[in-house]
């Protein structure tokens, strides 16, 4: 099987039904392994076989579906029109000009009665500013209708085709036939026409405000970059950039790429990617990012990522993934969407027959009440009550600094029970520093960080990189090493000028029968200090000891404080020592702690967990990656390794623990959302279609607050956005 993933945009949907009907069919195709439809961003995502089926097929499959299918281009910052907008601008603005004067007849008749401005009561002149209305500006209603009874299925195009074509037809049919009748409905189908387009005009303008956010991103990158070409400063796109490209950033511009400092000294405004208001000082060998300011100072850069493969990209990435995926409630509106428009269909003839009955063969009352149940029903609303409101809150965690996965770790956030933390770069800064070096028998300090730099040097554990920059900056030698061998967790072992070396914990060492009894004391003291203490041993005895201490973050405190009040449960999971695991642990608050746990174990005591709570893990590292992957919601640390970031289903970007409580509440306020835009939505239909059926509303006013109902789904998601999310 070879799975590839592409993402459609889909024209041509126009409500719940359209979503779930090309969905189901997506699915049911061969080849399909997962596809997801999303009303609100009109995408689809597909992960298909490519053994099997073809983006061809795909596209095939989609219109035969009754729609039409577009791949979207790799280059998320390629902008795109969307021309439909104005398109259904100007059938509005038609519509109106020929609805108007069958507008103001229908007032004029009902506040003076028949016959004030003869010509527009007359019937032809009704059908001839009617009938372009109906089959004209309202062909996409007929067609889109068409195309669903083609795909065997139905949508809200089916009802507003059959309602407006019976209010028509009727009118035409008491013209010609019944040549003495006063009673004409050509305003009602078409003034029903143009309240719908306007709704959907509203409905578009709100919709395009939920994607406010990717827009905000995309927008944050320049158009051109100066780079240096032959010695000479020339300004061009920033398309034309290439890899190891030099490029002068001036004060007050924006980075185009990711890249390393070669010159220069500034402060960069990262606040657009991080969430975070302080100025970073960058100098020679720091990262920038594109899209971040440039505060201060002249620097030079070289390119190193550039286009897609960007931070930026990245973000602008995982939040279109999010939006576009589906989170579990959604899975309810659909259901209901799926029936919504053949039990719509059933009632509507059921509301003809029984006001037929009751109204002594009233055709006039008994269709009019019909057609006021067909354009009430509004499937609209549940299908966007889910996915706007998630598009909102995705959209809103990025200004933090937020990046979730998917919609349904947005949904899931909240259900935390238990919340895991990895000690180092996660509660602690992941900056450690050489405090002490501690020489044993006839081996000197200088030895003793020679040997361990030696080895240390072929590591990236942050332990590691401390001793390196520590011996570093006291010039200590570094030495060749031979039959290097590295243990997960444990440590490092080498041949350093013909001696077997050993360098880790007290496990690796037991391991390899070293003796520390002797200095047993020693270190427990220096790990009742909070100290990680790093055994060296050569030949099976030990030769010295480097103790070193990480700075805890100072929201450290503060986020354990308000995991608590929130009855949250709080584990400290490290491999590092009993006592300076303990230490920690007792300086922030955390109530539980596991020391000494192994990459390959950590995983055990997230399952272990996860028999009674719902558990989050927060961690930085690789050994951190697979407990990642089983805790129920995984977060990594933005500044930590990739590997732990893709494992992940939330990345805070700023490493700012505060996030986590801020994106448990944008968790709680985004669902709460979707459970008041359904339930609106619901009720909405639970009352609107009775009503209706009962003969309170006409058409036109049922028109209009089927329109009115999806609006107020959008404003209520949008209202998302003005809302401020901090930890108490």
């Amino acid at each position: 099987m070879l799975k590839q993933v592409i993402t459609f945009k889909i024209e041509g949907m126009k409500c719940a039904g359209c979503s779930n009907h090309l969905e189901k069919e997506l699915n049911n195709f061969n080849g399909v392994i997962k596809a997801t439809v999303n009303l609100a961003t009109e995408k689809s995502t597909v992960e298909f076989d490519a053994e099997k089926i073809t983006t061809e097929d795909l596209i095939l499959k989609i219109v035969d579906s009754g729609f039409k299918g577009i791949v979207l281009s790799d280059d998320i910052f390629k902008k795109s029109e969307d021309k439909n907008d104005n398109k259904d601008l100007k059938r509005l603005i038609w519509s109106v000009l020929f609805s108007a004067p069958l507008l103001l007849n229908m007032i004029l008749e009902l506040f003076f009665g028949h016959g004030k401005v003869p010509i527009l009561g007359n019937g032809f002149v009704q059908m001839i500013l009617a009938t372009p209305v109906q089959f004209i500006i309202g062909a996409p209603f007929y067609q889109d209708a068409f195309k669903m009874f083609k795909a065997k299925s139905t949508n809200m195009n089916t009802l507003i085709a059959i309602g407006t074509s019976a209010a028509y037809f009727y009118s035409v049919y008491n013209l010609f036939v019944v040549s003495h009748s006063l009673s004409y409905y050509f305003e009602t189908s078409a003034i029903l026409i143009t309240f719908i387009i306007l709704g959907k005009l509203l409905e578009q303008t709100a919709k395009r405000k939920t994607t406010m956010a990717i827009t905000k991103l995309l927008n944050l990158q320049p158009n051109t970059a100066m780079v240096i070409r032959d010695d000479t400063e020339i300004e061009i796109p920033i398309e034309l950039i290439g890899n190891g490209e030099i490029i002068v950033i001036y004060p007050g511009t924006k980075i185009p790429v990711d890249g390393k400092v070669i010159e220069g000294f500034t402060t960069i405004n990262e606040s657009m990617l991080t969430g975070e208001s302080m100025p970073v000082e960058k100098s020679k060998n720091d990262l920038v990012y594109s899209g971040t300011l440039n505060n201060t100072g002249n620097i030079k850069i070289k390119a190193e990522k550039i286009g897609k493969d960007t931070l930026l990209a990245q973000i602008v990435k995982s939040v279109e993934t999010a939006q576009n995926d589906k989170a579990p409630i959604q899975r309810f509106a659909d259901k209901i969407s799926s029936i919504f428009v053949p039990t719509v269909l059933v009632i509507a003839g059921l509301t003809f027959l029984g006001w037929f009955v009751a109204s002594d063969f009233n055709v006039e009352k008994s269709l009019m009440n019909m057609i006021a149940v067909l354009v009430i029903a509004c499937p609209c609303a549940l299908g966007l009550a889910t996915p706007t409101a998630i598009m909102v809150g995705t959209g809103k965690g990025a200004e933090y600094g937020i990046l979730y996965k998917n919609g349904e770790v947005l949904e899931n956030l909240q259900k935390i029970q238990a919340m895991v933390f990895d000690k180092t770069g996660t509660i602690t800064k992941g900056i450690p520093e050489v405090k002490k070096v501690v020489a044993i028998q006839t081996f000197s300090e200088t030895d003793i960080l020679s040997y361990a730099m030696s080895l240390e040097q072929k590591s990236e554990h942050p332990l590691a990189k401390a001793i390196v920059e520590y011996g570093r900056g006291n010039n200590i030698e570094i030495k060749a090493v031979t039959a290097f061998e590295s243990f997960s967790g444990l440590g490092l072992k080498g041949v350093v000028d013909n001696k077997d070396i050993l360098i880790g914990t007290k496990v690796l060492l037991k391991n390899f029968d070293v003796d520390i009894d002797e200095y047993k004391k020693i270190i427990e003291d220096l790990e009742l200090e909070a100290y990680t203490v790093v055994l060296i041993a050569e030949h099976k005895k030990l030769v010295g000891l480097i103790a070193l201490s990480d700075t805890i973050k100072e929201e450290a405190v503060k986020i354990v404080t308000a995991l608590k009040k929130l009855n949250i449960e709080t584990w400290l999971l490290t491999g590092d020592n009993k006592n300076a695991a303990q230490a920690v642990a007792r300086a922030v608050g955390i109530q539980r702690v596991m020391s000494e746990v192994l990459p390959s174990d950590k995983m055990t005591v997230i399952e272990e967990i996860k028999e009674h709570k719902f558990v989050g893990m927060v961690g930085d590292g690789i050994n951190d990656a697979p407990a990642l992957v089983k805790a129920d919601i995984g977060i990594a640390m933005g500044n930590g390794t990739d590997i732990a970031i893709e494992s992940a289903d939330i990345t805070l970007l700023n490493g700012n623990l505060n996030n986590i409580i801020v994106a448990m509440s944008l968790s709680k306020t985004t669902f709460g959302v979707i459970k008041r835009n359904l339930f609106f939505a619901l009720v909405y239909n639970i009352i609107g279609i009775p009503i209706a059926a009962l003969g309170f509303l006409s058409p036109m006013l049922a028109g209009t607050a089927m329109a009115l109902s999806s609006i107020s789904v959008l404003l209520s998601s949008l209202a998302l956005n003005k809302k401020e999310f901090k930890v108490n």
